[in-house]
C-alpha cells in the first residue's frame, strides 16, 4: 500500500470521528510529513513511540479539533503530478496549502515557492 495514501485516509478519518489522536506504521516519510503538518498548524504534535507488543516503533498524531477539514492526495502511484516554483499559484486564498517532495525534502507550496524549487505534488489540505 502507498505509504501517504495510508497516512491521509487514517488521519482524515481520525478527524472526521473526532478522535484526538490516530496511531501509524512509522516510516521515515511519515515522520517527515507529520512534522510538516505540525509546523503548518494542522496537527498538534507527532510522536515516535516503541509498540509495545512487537517492538516496532510507531508513530502517534496529535490532532487539534477542527483542524482541517479536506485532505485529498493528488500524486498517484498510478499517475505523478509535477509542479515548478513557477506554476502554483495560491490556493483557497491562502488558508489551503499544497505538499510537495522537492529535493530539499517535504516542503508546503509557499516554502517551496520562496525557495524556488518545484517537485512533485503530494497533497491538499485546508
Amino acid at each position: 500500500m502507498n505509504i501517504y495514501s495510508d497516512f491521509y485516509s487514517r488521519v482524515q478519518g481520525a478527524q472526521r470521528r473526532g478522535d484526538l489522536s490516530v496511531t501509524l506504521p512509522w516510516t521515515h516519510k511519515t515522520w517527515r510529513l507529520g512534522l510538516l503538518l505540525k509546523r503548518l498548524k494542522f496537527i498538534e504534535n507527532v510522536e515516535c513511540v516503541e509498540n509495545p507488543k512487537n517492538g516496532l516503533p510507531t508513530l502517534i498524531v496529535h490532532l487539534i479539533d477542527r483542524g482541517f477539514s479536506h485532505l485529498r492526495q493528488i500524486s498517484k502511484p498510478s499517475r505523478k503530478v509535477f509542479k515548478k516554483s513557477k506554476e502554483m499559484k495560491a490556493f483557497r486564498k491562502d488558508f489551503g496549502f499544497y505538499i510537495l517532495s522537492t529535493p530539499l525534502g517535504l516542503l508546503s507550496c509557499q516554502e517551496a515557492n520562496a525557495l524556488g524549487v518545484g517537485g512533485e505534488l503530494l497533497c491538499e489540505i485546508y
